[in-house]
């Protein structure tokens, strides 16, 4: 089990585009919520499944991994398989993305434009803004 564990963590980092870099992650606290940008899903055994609403959903589960992909996600990649998409995660042993979508239903207003660039900004500004929550939290914690 921790080799198919290990081999899903693997594939997945393989759709990545953007995630925090290693020292930023490493101030974020056990269960902390970040944004990585993906392009595309990996190769895993996704279940079908439905939303609270009954609308078309994906779920992959294995031992500390989590990924649950919401209905315009599942849209946009039957259009394109490599479909940039925003995943909502939170610092675990495994990975947690507790939810995956699109730019635009992740950012909505906030997006300047759908080009890369712009979703990967949007996604550095939330964890920067993040970042000073943490900080601001463990600074509050030693005084």
């Amino acid at each position: 089990m921790m080799e198919d564990s290990r081999k899903a963590q693997r594939e997945l980092r393989a759709h990545v585009v953007y995630s925090p870099d290693a020292k930023t992650l490493s101030v974020f606290p056990e269960g902390e919520r970040y944004v990585e940008v993906w392009r595309g899903l990996p190769d895993l055994a996704f279940e079908k499944t439905k939303s609270r609403r009954g609308d078309p959903s994906l779920v992959y589960k294995s031992g500390e991994n989590y990924v649950y992909v919401i209905t315009d996600a599942v849209r946009a990649l039957e259009r394109d398989s490599s479909s940039i998409l925003v995943a909502n995660l939170k610092k675990r042993g495994g990975i947690e993305a507790y939810w995956v979508n699109t730019p635009r239903e992740t950012f909505g207003s906030t997006l300047k434009s759908d080009r890369l660039t712009d979703i990967i900004r949007r996604a550095t500004e939330i964890n920067g803004e993040t970042l000073k929550e943490v900080r601001k939290r463990l600074k509050g914690e030693t005084q």
